[in-house]
């Protein structure tokens, strides 16, 4: 792939592989080389190369890509049986909403056409500086916020306009706290509900029928509503469905996955 790639005039990094004394060390390289691609191609399979201390891994690079926000696109092969893969982390890498399931040639070939989206869309016109951006509503627990704010980076750093529940004191008005949350889904194009390991189930279900019932005050439909669930405890049903629901599973560390697919939702 990387032959045929420089093939068509593209330059493919890395241009040899990582190895650094240190984790610090090798972190660096990565993100260095992460900064200057336009996207993060993965090659994935049904095992994880066993390397030694220096080199890299398919969990931290792809950890390393999403923290920088960088555009991803992972391939598997269409006849790999997810079933037959018992490493909860590498099923999460095969299953997350960025791999695609096809033949290596088509993924080139899709590859290519992405990149050939990206040139065009940088040389499109800019949208007036009076357009609106997109606003996406990070909801979460009073425990979570930390994880939403950092959330919140990601999206500013992706051009988009975020909100985040109203800071709780222990004075606050109920009816305050309820009308924040009205005014926020009702202003927002996207919502992502935080569920993270120790987020309470019955108040991640209130927030999503909350978003139902306000759905009918609104004048356009949410584009989405991502749920973004820690999968790393085991958790009960949470058996709401909604036809605007996508629910992303991830493992620890933080839910970039669930970023991903927000913003694959949104450019479309």
């Amino acid at each position: 792939m990387k032959r045929n790639l420089e093939l068509q005039g593209l330059r493919v990094l890395p241009e040899k592989l990582y190895y650094f004394p240190t984790p610090e060390a090798l972190q660096q390289a990565i993100d260095a080389d992460l900064k200057t691609a336009v996207v993060f191609v993965q090659l994935l399979n049904a095992s994880l190369p066993q390397r030694p201390p220096g080199m890299s891994t398919p969990p931290l690079q792809y950890d390393r890509a999403q923290s920088l926000g960088v555009p991803m696109l992972q391939w598997r092969d269409r006849t790999l049986e997810i079933d037959t893969v018992q490493d909860p982390a590498l099923r999460a890498l095969l299953t997350g909403s960025t791999v695609m399931a096809t033949g290596i040639l088509e993924f080139q070939q899709y590859i290519l056409q992405f990149l050939k989206k990206l040139a065009e869309d940088k040389n499109a016109p800019k949208k007036p500086a009076t357009e609106n951006c997109s606003l996406i509503f990070v909801n979460a627990e009073r425990q979570d916020m930390a994880l939403a704010h950092n959330i919140e980076e990601i999206l500013i750093n992706h051009g988009l306009g975020c909100s985040l529940p109203l800071e709780i004191a222990e004075n606050t008005d109920p009816e305050t706290i309820r009308a924040d949350l009205e005014e926020n889904l009702l202003s927002c194009d996207a919502v992502l509900v935080i569920d993270d390991a120790n987020t309470s189930l019955p108040w991640v279900r209130k927030q999503l029928l909350h978003c139902n019932r306000i759905s009918s005050k609104r004048e356009q439909s949410f584009k989405a509503v991502v749920r973004c669930n820690n999968a790393s405890t085991s958790k009960s049903p949470l058996n709401i469905h909604l036809p605007y629901l996508h629910i992303v599973d991830y493992f620890d560390p933080p839910p970039h996955p669930c970023l991903s697919k927000l913003l694959e939702v949104l450019s479309k």
